[in-house]
């Protein structure tokens, strides 16, 4: 923990400025299941869409501290498997 830093708190504030819209997006979402097991209603209707997947992770909110190296080689292959621009 001792390499972390605040959370910046401009994207709490400041409204995103997209160049397109994300639906057409691949997206990946990484739900932690320790507390929660089941993604909530929006999340769930997100996933319906093409190109979404989901991948759980047996921890709690915070798997850069609790399972870097499970989290890195989740990211790794998200990188692997986007398609190429």
């Amino acid at each position: 923990m001792s390499n972390s830093t605040p959370h910046p708190g401009g994207t709490l504030i400041e409204p995103a400025v997209l160049a397109r819209p994300l639906g057409g997006l691949p997206a990946t979402y990484i739900k932690c299941t320790l507390g929660d097991p089941e993604p909530g209603d929006y999340v769930a209707r997100l996933l319906t869409n093409q190109g979404r997947r989901l991948v759980e992770m047996d921890t709690g909110h915070w798997p850069m501290f609790s399972r870097p190296r499970e989290l890195a080689r989740i990211l790794d292959q998200i990188l692997i498997d986007a398609p190429a621009k």
